[in-house]
């Protein structure tokens, strides 16, 4: 079983970028794919990808 440590280390090694900037490069792609194919406004858009706000 993976340690924090070693579980962080990997996942960096295999994406070439922390988890947490991984998971902020799905959202961010995820939220220009909903503004230019639906009809959402931002902060729908936001919410939609698990920000609290649209800034």
């Amino acid at each position: 079983m993976y340690g924090n440590y070693q579980l962080k280390n990997t996942f960096k090694q295999y994406h070439g970028c922390t988890i947490t900037e991984y998971i902020q490069h799905r959202r961010m792609a995820q939220a220009e794919s909903l503004l230019s194919e639906t009809d959402l406004k931002i902060g729908q858009v936001a919410q939609t990808v698990g920000y609290t706000n649209s800034s």
